[in-house]
């Protein structure tokens, strides 16, 4: 078996410090210390003729081998940022008793499936991974009265759609308006059940329903109060007094109540525009 011959790769700066530590003054070589960098220099111009063949080879092959090394620790880097925004939005949440899950911890793998449902919520909305991740945590903690990571599976959906209708709200054009709305419906709601009704202000996926219902008011042009009071009288049948859930105040049907409504109560629509009057006077005879 042929003997390995053995190559060297080293920076200038590297090899000037070696050459310095190899000539000292006990040395038997006559060269002083501020030739090292020109000595260094010089073997190394000469060497470039003397490089290794498959120098470039193995090179490249470590890089290729950084890259794979960057991917397949990439899961376990993003699960280590959301470990510690874990323990962060706990800590936050006044939760006692925590630690931080390292890959060490039983947990791990438990929290790196949960990680996986935090990456796809932030590539679902189009969110940073560490803005993302908070959000999601924010959200789960609060739905959850006590805290384990085998809730987030259920809770998922739920906390989509919890985010997605808060962004929906913040991007209200009509925020005014919308309260107006709102608070039309509560007092509606008061004066046929006399006590107070749910505050919906404070749950997000109810309260998108009337910013929806808002828009649709504006859209069909009719006031907000007319937009209300018609899908109350839309739900009503003989004595029943049904009272309209937020998830019934917009779409297809709630627009159709309001058609209804104006054409049998000779209330005049602003912006008349696209509405279909054969369908307002079959929905008056239904």
């Amino acid at each position: 078996m042929p003997k390995r011959t053995p190559s060297l790769h080293i920076s200038e700066n590297d090899l000037a410090e070696i050459l310095a530590d190899t000539f000292t003054e006990d040395s038997p070589f006559e060269f002083e210390a501020k030739d090292m960098d020109k000595l260094a220099r010089t073997i190394l111009l000469k060497a470039k003729t003397k490089s290794v063949a498959g120098r470039s080879i193995v090179a490249t092959n470590q890089v290729m081998h950084k890259k794979a090394e960057k991917i397949r620790t990439s899961g376990r880097s993003e699960a280590g940022v959301f470990a510690q925004l874990l323990l962060l939005t706990r800590r936050k949440a006044h939760h006692r008793g925590i630690k931080l899950i390292e890959p060490f911890s039983k947990e791990w793998p438990q929290l790196k499936e949960v990680c996986k449902l935090a990456t796809e919520f932030c590539n679902e909305f189009g969110i940073s991974i560490k803005e993302g991740y908070k959000a999601y945590l924010e959200i789960a903690v609060k739905m959850m009265k006590n805290f384990t990571l085998n809730k987030f599976q259920s809770l998922h959906q739920a906390i989509c759609t919890h985010y997605e209708s808060t962004e929906e709200i913040k991007s209200d054009r009509n925020p005014e308006k919308t309260k107006e709305l709102y608070i039309f419906y509560i007092k509606m709601i008061n004066e046929k059940v006399g006590w107070d009704y749910n505050d919906y202000e404070s749950n997000p996926e109810k309260y998108v329903c009337f910013v929806r219902a808002s828009a649709n008011a504006i859209k069909i042009g009719v006031s907000h109060k007319t937009y209300i009071k018609a899908q109350f009288a839309g739900l009503e049948f003989g004595e029943k007094q049904n009272i309209p859930d937020p998830l019934q105040l917009y779409g297809d049907k709630a627009i159709q109540r309001v058609r209804k409504y104006c054409f049998n109560n000779d209330i005049s629509i602003q912006q008349a525009k696209g509405l279909d009057f054969k369908k307002i006077k079959n929905a008056s005879k239904a």
